[in-house]
């Protein structure tokens, strides 16, 4: 029976299967829903204390192998490298395909309807959001805040709130801790650590048996919620962003195969199932413990490098977040023509590179629209108003985006620590 559930095949059926019921909108999809929320919740059981027990153990390692600070130093600097190469082509694209999109007057008519009726509450949430920047009483989160928010002041709680940056630091200053240890409390702990990981690790390989009528759930749930109406409005826009995700992930293929050596064959190989997972859960911690054993078969990729680099990456550095902003920042200056100097978008790319650190999805994190137009004088409704109701099918693609970049990350890094 389990084989039968692993199987490509069914994934694929029960995916096009979902759609389909997803277009129909039956009366029953509020059950599938459900059955959805509880796979991702039992997934979320699982990811954190993997993650938590796998980074302390890649950082000890490291430590131990006396390149730690060495690596995790040129590690930051790959990552804004890469972040900033992800909102170079976001932006290029945006901006070379602004008057076939953006400048279109269908498509500013259609952000003004969509601002007018208020469809699926967009019009009450831009206020909120607007009275959240610019306040009466100023009380909006700074960046400051948003920094103080990555340490954790009790580790259970940012565990039973799945706070994964909270958890990701205190799981370096873990792993950084078991160095100074006496020989045989560090072995100790260090056994402790893999025993709950192998734990966690098998309860997850159980619960991924039930990915694909999971996937069935979610996939319905998601196409129901945004409409063939909305996504045949918006059409051209989706398509460009789906584009553009696609050039990413070209581009990331490109300098993998070339980093590690490995063919296009053996790389879709290593990818195809991470990838999927990512676009059909929405989110990219569940694929971890896929990459690092694909990554390793398939591209040689040093184990160590990928339980340190994976988990960090995906929790600080969102490139989701970066592809969503980016294009966000494009399209208003375009809608309002503003012409964009070498100033404006090293500025924008600043403002982007701390703000994507808090996102989630485009729907919780429309504020971020705001506060990165805000400096620039650009209204942010407009992006806002046709960027959320494409919500459930840009953020699975935005999602799958995001794990490529970290594995550039994980693959340069791997050839690098070579020379260490």
């Amino acid at each position: 029976m389990g084989k039968i559930l692993r199987s490509p095949v069914l994934l694929f059926v029960l995916f096009a299967l979902g759609i389909l019921v997803g277009i129909l909108q039956p009366p029953f999809i509020g059950v599938l829903e459900v059955f959805g929320d509880i796979f991702l919740t039992m997934l979320e059981l699982c990811m954190l204390p993997i993650i938590a027990t796998m980074l302390t153990i890649s950082i000890h390692n490291v430590l131990k192998a006396k390149v730690g600070g060495k690596f995790l130093g040129r590690a930051a600097v790959t990552s804004v490298v890469i972040v900033a190469a992800v909102f170079g082509i976001t932006a290029g694209v945006s901006w070379l395909l602004r008057g076939a999109i953006f400048q279109q007057k269908d498509f500013q008519l259609a952000a003004s309807k969509l601002l007018i009726e208020g469809e699926a509450g967009i019009n009450s949430m831009i206020r909120e959001i607007s009275s959240y920047i610019r306040p009466e009483h100023p009380e909006t989160i700074t960046i400051g805040e948003m920094i103080l928010n990555i340490f954790p002041d009790n580790i259970i709680r940012a565990l039973s709130q799945s706070n994964v940056l909270q958890v990701v630091f205190f799981s370096i200053v873990l792993g950084i801790a078991t160095v100074t240890l006496p020989p045989k409390n560090e072995e100790l702990v260090m056994d402790l650590c893999e025993a709950v990981n192998h734990i966690f690790m098998e309860i997850f390989d159980f619960i991924m048996i039930f990915l694909a009528p999971a996937i069935f759930c979610i996939i319905s749930v998601q196409i129901s919620a945004l409409g063939m109406d909305v996504l045949l409005s918006l059409v051209r826009l989706l398509f460009m962003t789906i584009g553009i995700c696609l050039m990413i992930c070209v581009v990331s293929m490109t300098v993998m195969c070339l980093v590690t050596g490995t063919g296009v064959r053996a790389h879709l190989k290593a990818m195809g199932k991470p990838l999927y997972m990512a676009f059909a859960t929405g989110d990219a911690i569940p694929t971890i413990p896929y990459l690092i054993d694909n990554l390793h078969n398939h591209h040689k990729i040093n184990r160590d490098v990928t339980n340190t680099i994976l988990p960090i990456s995906i929790s600080l550095f969102n490139y989701d977040g970066v592809i969503l902003l980016a294009l966000s920042f494009v399209g208003a200056a375009s809608i309002y023509g503003v012409t964009l100097q070498p100033g404006t978008i090293a500025t924008a790319f600043l403002i982007t590179f701390l703000l994507s650190t808090s996102y989630s999805d485009i729907m919780a994190s429309s504020y971020l629209i705001a506060l990165l137009l805000e400096p620039f004088g650009l209204p942010a409704e407009a992006m806002i108003a046709m960027l959320i109701p494409l919500n459930p099918v840009l953020d699975a693609v935005f999602t799958a985006t995001k794990v490529y970049p970290v594995c550039v990350t994980a693959a340069v890094m791997s050839k690098r620590m070579e020379g260490l």
